[in-house]
């Protein structure tokens, strides 16, 4: 057999083992990856250790940062989909002090 015969022979072995292995549809993992993609979201942040740290380097302007704290929370909106997380974001550690409340609806994309 010649060398190119070959290579076209291990090719369509290569592309036919290939096609036979592929993953289920996007769509059907979007749907599965939504419940765990909510649940690593959900918790609480704080960027206290970016702040400090900022503060110990003597950050100025731009490059200092103000404390941030946030909650996300799962929430069941049946009229709005499965998955859903309120946001609660406040600075400076102080609930009074409100950066943002929020309720993020989390789907798969449509499309590309």
């Amino acid at each position: 057999m010649k060398r190119s015969g070959l290579l076209w022979m291990i090719l369509l072995v290569a592309s036919t083992a290939m096609a036979s292995a592929q993953p289920a549809a996007p769509d059907q993992q979007d749907h599965k990856a939504v419940p765990v993609f909510v649940d690593w979201l959900s918790g609480r942040y704080d960027n206290e250790l970016q702040t400090f740290w900022a503060a110990q380097a003597d950050a100025r302007g731009s490059a200092r940062y103000r404390r941030l704290h946030a909650i996300y929370r799962p929430v069941s909106i049946p009229e709005s989909g499965d998955h859903a997380l309120i946001v609660e974001q406040y600075w400076d550690n102080d609930r009074s002090e409100v950066h943002r409340h929020a309720v993020y609806l989390v789907s798969p994309a449509d499309g590309e």
